[in-house]
């Protein structure tokens, strides 16, 4: 099967094309919303505590991410967290 991701963007970060935000549930848990900067949504994580402060954590660590990793590493990382 064929990557959906181009050659020449697969080895660089992704945070120039992705950013995140804090989505606030009441019923289900709070998430983590990481879209591109056209509004369309790329994943939305849910984190295995859904507090307020797991959730800020974990938009911190994504951020972090995001300004470092490849698509392709950053999507194997954060798999198991997609809702």
């Amino acid at each position: 099967m064929c990557s959906r991701v181009p050659p020449h963007v697969e080895r660089e970060p992704v945070g120039d094309s992705l950013r995140v935000r804090y989505k606030r549930r009441r019923l289900r848990g709070d998430r983590v919303l990481i879209e591109d900067y056209t509004g369309g949504r790329w994943a939305l994580l849910r984190p295995p505590v859904a507090g307020r402060a797991q959730v800020e954590s974990l938009i911190g660590q994504v951020q972090e991410d995001l300004a470092t990793m490849p698509i392709t590493d950053f999507r194997e990382k954060y798999r198991p967290l997609m809702d």
